[in-house]
């Protein structure tokens, strides 16, 4: 292909939003050191855009070569002359991949990095990978742990005690075993699985095996949400294990978020806790590790000392993080489905007289590390929740539709939406249902439990079934029913959600607080957060960081929280945001009951849709 069309092919793109302005200013500084490449020109537009944009870790040439451009683009047509054009073919590639001075193989320092397999990386991406994959090998392999055998033995006998009715095996029981077994863990399970009660139980064995004065065990999670609930969860647990009053005490209650925990630097890619300046702890347990993105998670990895624990908590079927990676998905899809080896099987066995299943898989993962928590409670509970969470994630959309047209309405329910004209209508008993009440309360934490009961969720951000327009509609309703006159973009009791990171106030992105009329002396509106500690923390609506109204939130953003009702309503066209991980995502979010509102031929689309993102980090940890 000649350069001058490659051009014309990129700025086409470009003009169409196709390719960002990054993208095309990357592309023209790599031409700038070679600029008889065009190949080149064209794959480093596509590797910076599918890195920051479609959130992919590189450009899988094998995927991409010999396509035309209309079937990378299948939704955006250009002009047919565009449309045709063929990618090169994967051998012609990686050729003229392979002999750019721009491009290295894995460990050069160079712009691009190109594997044997023809995943071609941006270079900070290539190093996150690599060194996420030689830390997690390392500590799974290298570090070795002692542990009392016998102390494990009645520790394991007294946090999961033996009953009729319990299930068999005992994944929970297994999980703290791998834990005490590897300076790296990493739990998966759905809703009602029992991850934070497993973490807290984990907790209390490290600290009666710890021979130490003082053995230090870190709590995080993504978001202060997040961070919130691990720690309801861990203090309301501890006090139910059997072990000593000491133990209980010792085990943490406050739980903070990962960029906290790594002392962010304003302004700053990096932490203040790194490789060279270690976390001071012995182990850090890690809640809705299925958020985190794979810079994050290694720096994560990078800041904690070789020998301390790192136990990961979160569930793989979850939507993949907001920013590049899937990379809990990728570490459990290394480890498979509950692998063990004879060895760790045998000493289960030996510990506890329960026999784990025996799989076929070793020879082609790393075993022992990963557990999946597969008896869901919520389940056992006969929540319909629990069967409809399982069917989207089986791929059984018609299990799925049977589940939420037939199950008990106190506990799932589905609508129909024919025409948009109908959404107001229908918008309004939810509002008078949940919304309204709280708007008559005086106290402010009233207020909050009353609205964090019930949220509603939509796939998309923009278009009639977006958050945007719902959360507008809702105000409309509001303001009609309460007679509210606004002036100004704040009033009295509305949520509003931070959109952008603040780290000077410690407000994150995601994180729900509420607009209030102080209580006393002259009456002014004033914006609480609730923090990890439980308290609120006041500021001046004005000099909040970028939010918006939060009444309605994208699926995405709700992850890291669990509500009593959630409402989904999903949007009435065809969307690429559609997946199986966003259904199960948004169902999953409901403690009590799920409504949703759309129609059977878009969830038969999102439930056969799974999100895959091309990353090397499986082929790594197998290697």
């Amino acid at each position: 292909m000649k350069k001058g069309i490659m051009k014309k092919l990129l700025h086409a793109l470009n003009s169409k939003g196709l390719l960002s302005d990054i993208d095309i200013y990357f592309a023209l500084f790599i031409d700038s050191i070679e600029n008889e490449n065009p190949e080149l020109l064209l794959a480093a537009a596509l590797t910076s855009n599918i890195t920051t944009e479609r959130k992919h870790i590189c450009l899988d040439l094998k995927e991409f070569s010999g396509k035309s451009i209309h079937d990378l683009f299948p939704e955006n047509p250009l002009s047919l002359e565009i449309n045709d054009i063929k990618l090169p073919s994967f051998d012609e590639w990686s050729e003229k991949l392979k002999v750019s001075r721009s491009v290295g193989a894995p460990g050069e320092l160079k712009p691009l990095i190109l594997d044997n397999a023809g995943r071609l990386y941006l270079q900070r991406y290539w190093d996150y990978e690599n060194k996420l994959a030689r830390s997690i090998k390392k500590r799974i392999t290298e570090n070795s742990v002692s542990v009392d055998i016998e102390l494990l033995r009645d520790g394991l006998a007294r946090y999961f005690p033996f009953s009729p009715n319990a299930p068999v095996p005992n994944w929970q029981k297994a999980a703290a075993f791998a834990a005490l077994s590897r300076n790296f863990c990493v739990i998966s399970g759905g809703p009602g699985t029992g991850k934070t009660r497993t973490a807290a139980a984990i907790a209390g064995l490290l600290l009666e095996q710890s021979k130490a004065e003082k053995f230090r065990i870190l709590l995080a999670a993504p978001t202060g949400k997040a961070a919130i609930r691990l720690k309801e969860s861990v203090r309301e647990t501890r006090n139910k294990l059997d072990c000593s009053e000491k133990i209980k005490n010792m085990i943490p209650e406050e739980a903070s978020t990962i960029h906290r925990l790594l002392g962010y630097l304003p302004g700053s890619p990096y932490f203040q806790y790194n490789k060279n300046n270690p976390l001071p702890a012995e182990a850090v347990i890690v809640d809705e590790a299925s958020m985190i993105p794979l810079a994050l998670m290694s720096k994560l990895l990078d800041a904690v000392p070789e020998k301390s624990r790192v136990i990961l908590l979160g569930d793989k079927d979850q939507l993949a993080s907001v920013e590049a990676g899937f990379t809990m998905n990728d570490i459990c899809d290394a480890a498979g489905d509950n692998v063990f080896s004879a060895d760790f099987r045998n000493t289960y066995r030996h510990l506890t007289g329960e026999e784990l299943p025996a799989s076929s898989e070793n020879k082609k993962k790393i075993y022992d590390f990963a557990v999946n928590l597969k008896h869901s409670y919520r389940i056992e509970n006969k929540s319909a929740i629990g069967p409809a969470s399982v069917a989207v994630n089986s791929g059984n959309s018609q299990e799925f539709l049977e589940i939420i047209r037939n199950g008990p309405p106190e506990q799932i329910s589905f609508e129909e939406i024919s025409d948009r004209a109908e959404l107001k209508k229908k918008l309004v008993r939810q509002v008078e249902k949940y919304f309204l009440p709280y708007f008559n309360t005086q106290d402010l934490n009233g207020a909050l439990t009353l609205f964090n009961r019930f949220k509603i969720l939509s796939a998309l951000r923009e278009g009639y079934f977006g958050i945007s327009s719902l959360n507008l509609m809702i105000e409309e309703i509001i303001s009609e029913k309460l007679a509210l006159h606004r002036k100004g973009p704040f009033y009295h009791g509305q949520p509003v959600m931070i959109s952008r990171n603040d780290y000077r106030n410690g407000l994150f992105n995601g994180d729900t607080g509420m607009i209030w009329k102080t209580p006393s002396g002259k009456s002014r509106l004033r914006a609480y957060f609730p923090s990890e500690d439980g308290k609120l923390r006041e500021f001046s609506p004005t000099h909040l960081p970028q939010n918006e109204t939060a009444y309605a939130v994208t699926i995405h953003k709700s992850q890291g929280s669990e509500y009593d009702n959630v409402l989904i309503i999903l949007p009435d066209k065809i969307s690429a945001l559609l997946s199986r991980e966003l259904i199960y995502t948004a169902v999953t979010r409901a403690r009590k009951r799920v409504e949703i509102w759309g129609s059977p031929e878009i969830i038969r689309y999102a439930v056969s849709s799974r999100i895959i993102r091309s990353s090397g980090l499986k082929d790594m940890l197998l290697e």
